[in-house]
């Protein structure tokens, strides 16, 4: 199996994570196959300065010729930090997701290229985000970011259930905003310009790379991982991953994340 798949994408969180790390067998088998060549790209609605750790614990930063994907595939970077690829988002857009976070009253979360900011967080939100080491921004509004590159916002939730709810109830106006809507970690309603996902930011990859599709796999557990499920030439779900991503995946692995999933299809797929 080894000689059929070049790449491997792989989100983080309740994929290749647990308890915010990497892991001891995932960082080993990861190890193992790129030192037999293959690329290991992570593959995720993080930014990059959230990335950039996890890199270090795999000993790919600063790699040449390793890549990341971030922020759902709105920015592609090289590992060595030289940005490929970015797609942001219009300010009317970013504008309209806060007001639904007010109307429906959320936490909601934007990105721009090195900072993260929140607006009227929830407190499980800045729990996870400070497990996460991440350093944040909290801003009373979105006044004076008018002119700053945003490229993915949030709606904050711990009902998914609800989000999905309002994202049904909003739909003909997310539509006409050209809003491209996903759903993460059971309570992130992902919001990016129409167009940017996983499976677009795989495909650019794999053409700057000159990788044929069908010899990259992918893996993931959500809703945001669905496009790079259905782009890539074998898409993996994890045994914890929601039943829309399973409905899309080529394989649906028995092992969770937190049952070294990774580290098992790596073995099966890259090592044999």
């Amino acid at each position: 199996m080894g000689n059929d798949y070049q790449m491997l994408c792989a989100d983080l969180d309740e994929t290749l994570l647990v308890d915010f790390h990497i892991p001891a067998a995932n960082r080993a088998a990861i190890k193992k196959m790129v030192e037999k060549g293959y690329l290991f790209t992570i593959a995720s609605g993080r930014p990059i300065f959230l990335i950039e750790d996890l890199l270090k614990e795999i000993d790919l930063d600063q790699r040449v010729d390793q890549y990341t994907i971030a922020l759902n595939g709105a920015t592609i970077f090289r590992n060595d930090g030289q940005l490929l690829y970015e797609h942001p988002m219009s300010f009317k857009q970013v504008q309209f997701i806060y007001e639904l976070s007010l109307k429906y009253q959320t936490g909601f979360s934007f990105f721009s290229k090195d900072q993260l900011y929140l607006i009227n967080p929830i407190a499980s939100e800045l729990e996870r985000r400070q497990n996460q080491k991440a350093v944040y921004q909290i801003v009373d509004t979105l006044k004076g970011f008018e002119d700053v590159t945003i490229y993915k916002c949030l709606m904050v939730l711990d009902d998914c259930e609800r989000l999905r709810m309002i994202a049904k109830e909003q739909e003909e106006a997310l539509l006409d905003l050209s809003l491209e809507i996903s759903f993460s970690s059971n309570r992130y309603l992902e919001c990016n310009d129409r167009g940017v996902n996983k499976g677009q930011a795989l495909c650019y990859l794999a053409d700057y790379l000159q990788i044929d599709r069908k010899k990259v796999a992918s893996i993931g557990d959500n809703s945001n991982d669905i496009t790079m499920l259905q782009k890539a030439g074998l898409g993996v779900a994890v045994g914890n991953a929601t039943d829309d991503a399973k409905k899309y995946a080529d394989l649906c692995l028995k092992e969770r994340f937190d049952e070294m999933a990774v580290a098992r299809f790596i073995e099966d797929y890259f090592l044999k």
